[in-house]
């Protein structure tokens, strides 16, 4: 991997109907956050809207209500995040330092979304999905230009897989943009998306979660829109083959991310013969660590 990707932010005033316009070259994870706002202008320009007066609501584990918790913060609107109750607590702290009001739930995607439709429909708050929408998903892949920026001659990108926002965006972008590169998912153990791809349906009849120290892909489903764009996921990971990753980015990398970025490297681990060669892109995906939870310190 080489650097680490460039943002670039500006504000623009004094749009009519709207408090502010958020323009971001390459943008990420962030732009992943409030991209329903968001509306393609130019190749490597995003613009996102904010009405006035608005009140969000989306639910997550963690990154993505950060993400808009963040936003909200920024344009000086409300937010409200629908938490599950195991979501760690590094987290959970992250999106309230952003003023974000927390509503915590049961651990299955019925409770998140119920919770959600709930409040939109009695209090009028305006759901943000969290990945199974066009608009995240399109913002979250604004990283892939920062990747054909950056290493133009890429032959793969390895990417963890959760709800499939991330995954589905950077698919979309390179499909376009540069065809040749393939996109690979890695999930944990009982995820199931390589049968579902194989059966050409989406097989998951429960929301229960995972058991992974991967908090940031214990969802089990992926979203209809995300499983649409789903072309290739490989080498399913377990909580032994992930820990080793992770420990081996922390000793080795320098660099603080959380059990959920390190399974494209344990992938690579486990099967180097099938990147031999290869110009690999590994996208690390979250950085969020809860260092008293006993699960990651075995």
């Amino acid at each position: 991997m080489e650097g680490q990707g460039t943002l670039a932010i500006e504000i623009i005033e004094q749009v009519p109907d709207v408090d502010a316009v958020l323009v971001s070259v390459g943008g990420g994870g962030l732009i992943g956050g409030i991209n329903q706002w968001l509306h393609e202008r130019m190749p490597k320009v995003q613009v996102i809207l904010v009405i006035r007066n608005e009140v969000e609501v989306t639910h997550s584990s963690g990154n993505h209500g950060q993400a808009l918790a963040f936003a909200a913060k920024k344009f000086q609107t409300q937010c409200v995040v629908v938490v599950p109750s195991n979501a760690p607590k590094a987290k959970v702290q992250a999106i309230e330092g952003y003023g974000a009001k927390i509503i915590l739930v049961e651990p299955t995607m019925e409770a998140r979304t119920g919770k959600c439709n709930e409040l939109s429909q009695k209090e009028g708050l305006q759901i943000v999905e969290p990945h199974d929408d066009w608009d995240v998903m399109e913002g979250q892949g604004t990283l892939a230009i920062e990747i054909i920026e950056q290493v133009p001659d890429v032959d793969a990108v390895l990417v963890s897989v959760g709800g499939g926002g991330l995954i589905g965006g950077i698919n979309q972008w390179l499909y376009e943009r540069m065809s040749k590169v393939q996109v690979i998912g890695v999930e944990p153990e009982g995820k199931n998306i390589l049968e579902s791809i194989a059966a050409g349906k989406r097989l998951w009849t429960t929301g229960t979660a995972l058991d992974t120290i991967a908090d940031g892909v214990r969802v089990r489903a992926l979203g209809e829109k995300c499983f649409e764009v789903m072309r290739q996921v490989s080498h399913k990971k377990n909580n032994e083959d992930i820990r080793f990753a992770w420990k081996l980015i922390w000793e080795r990398l320098k660099l603080v991310v959380e059990p959920s970025s390190a399974l494209p490297l344990a992938a690579i681990l486990k099967y180097p013969q099938d990147f031999k060669d290869k110009s690999i892109v590994l996208i690390l995906c979250g950085g969020n660590v809860d260092f008293v939870d006993p699960s990651l310190a075995q």
